[in-house]
């Protein structure tokens, strides 16, 4: 049962359907920064939490630009050299032993270093990060372990093309990883970690690591954080991954 009262199968017919529809419980927390909202300074959140991405320093402030790649609308594009990103209004905790899943939708313009997507505040976090290590791996640090999630096919993430990433960490610490509505086959014999980190995280920024290095190299068109969902289903999982490539028309 949804969070509004619709099942699953209900809300995927002809009853409106969001992100904050989610399978979810009372301590669900759903963030979502939509598509075509966000200026140089501010990403509202339209998760129902108010925890706005924000920047208030001019020189870290991406550009808002119309990318011609998709049908979205508007979308901040970070810069790796003019270190880039934003700030959340509040810290997010991730809590151990619990599910969470993250869908960032991005174009990805180089791998020079590794890109970060959330990280902790370098002097009140954990030293906490989920990133791109390079165009076949995540890298995801809690509290309790670094986990490096190799996936195979080559280049997945390469830099130039427009793509989905969804990643989900259920409460024993294994993670699914999909590319826009494909799951992912994790490479066993170079991945690490990838089944028990069950540990916590802080987050209190997007596209840099600490607000001080890792930062993100192309555009960001929309993201969704759902921090302690229900268990969800590898069809629940590919859901949420095939509502936002639709909305983008990323396939």
């Amino acid at each position: 049962m949804m969070g509004n009262g619709l099942t699953l199968a209900q809300s995927w017919g002809l009853v409106s359907w969001d992100f904050n529809d989610i399978p979810n419980s009372t301590n669900t927390r759903i963030y979502w920064w939509k598509n075509s909202t966000a200026s140089a300074a501010n990403w509202p959140d339209y998760g129902r939490w108010n925890n706005d991405l924000i920047q208030t320093s001019a020189g870290n402030q991406p550009q808002v630009v119309d990318p011609p790649s998709t049908t979205a609308g508007t979308a901040p594009d970070f810069e790796e050299n003019d270190k880039h990103f934003y700030d959340l209004t509040h810290q997010i905790d991730l809590p151990a032993e619990r599910n969470w899943l993250i869908c960032f939708a991005c174009k990805l313009e180089s791998h020079d270093d590794k890109a970060t997507m959330f990280s902790s505040d370098i002097t009140t976090g954990g030293g906490h990060f989920i990133e791109f290590k390079d165009e076949e791996t995540i890298r995801v640090k809690s509290n309790a372990a670094t986990s490096i999630i190799k996936v195979t096919g080559g280049a997945v993430w390469a830099a130039g093309s427009d793509f989905v990433l969804t990643l989900y960490r259920d409460s024993n610490g294994s993670f699914t990883v999909l590319k826009n509505m494909s799951k992912l086959t994790i490479h066993t014999g170079t991945s690490t970690n990838y089944t028990d980190n069950d540990g916590s995280f802080e987050l209190n920024n997007m596209c840099s690591k600490h607000g001080t290095s890792r930062y993100f190299d192309g555009l960001v068109y929309e993201v969704v954080l759902a921090n302690q969902v229900d268990s969800l289903t590898d069809a629940d999982i590919l859901k949420v991954a095939t509502t936002m490539c639709s909305g983008l028309d990323i396939e």
